[in-house]
């Protein structure tokens, strides 16, 4: 990312110094914690202009994300205590809003305590629907990369390993399951199991070969 000084130099920023912020940017996370966070890793070089630098850099590298995670939270239901979908492989989701409060409790009519308390509730907004969505994509791509292999993989989240000389066959089988994803239109599906309505496809100009052709996946 960069940003042009008065004179027209670029100013450069480093990978370290926005990657967490932009991981929790795109799980939520709102103005006042993204700005916290670029404090934070950029130390001394921030001021309130790399908020917008930041926030400008996102748009130009993921044009639309913005929208999209504002769309899909959007559509979140206040009476619901549950939101399930089912992907392709035939898993089924679950999606449990929770939240955590502080509780008294008195123990054999002799002490008291207090404790933190979790569960399941009704909440009029949730974060949640963006982030399980993505996490359960991350899930079933894992299990693809496993299913379609027929070596050894080990895998956490994201991250694959296998034997050097299958590393390539495992990018290549990487690269084909988001072209899958790609072309069947998941997050559109996804949308519709949890709204129960149709929606709207997400035009883009993301195509198979440019998923098949890219430099960057896994190894």
């Amino acid at each position: 990312m960069s940003q042009l000084t008065p004179a027209g130099n670029p100013k450069l920023f480093h990978r370290k110094e926005i990657k967490a912020s932009f991981m929790q940017f795109g799980y939520g996370q709102q103005e006042k914690g993204t700005k916290h966070q670029l404090e934070e890793d950029m130390e001394g070089k921030y001021n309130d202009e790399i908020y917008d630098v930041f926030m400008q850099a996102v748009d130009d590298i993921v044009p639309g994300f913005s929208q999209i995670m504002e769309f899909v939270n959007g559509q979140w239901n206040k009476n619901w205590e549950v939101v399930t979908w089912k992907l392709p492989d035939d898993v089924l989701v679950q999606c449990k809003p929770t939240s955590s409060n502080w509780e008294d409790f008195r123990i054999l009519d002799m002490f008291d305590v207090k404790a933190k308390v979790s569960g399941v509730r009704k909440e009029k907004f949730s974060l949640i629907l963006f982030v399980g969505i993505i996490h359960s994509l991350d899930a079933y791509i894992a299990r693809q990369v496993i299913e379609r292999c027929n070596f050894d993989v080990l895998t956490i989240h994201d991250a694959f390993r296998c034997h050097p000389n299958n590393a390539h066959i495992m990018q290549q089988h990487y690269k084909e399951i988001l072209a899958d994803i790609n072309n069947i239109e998941l997050f559109q599906n996804i949308l519709e199991q949890i709204t129960g309505q149709q929606v709207s496809p997400i035009v883009g100009n993301l195509r198979t070969s440019d998923i098949m052709q890219s430099k960057y996946a896994i190894c």
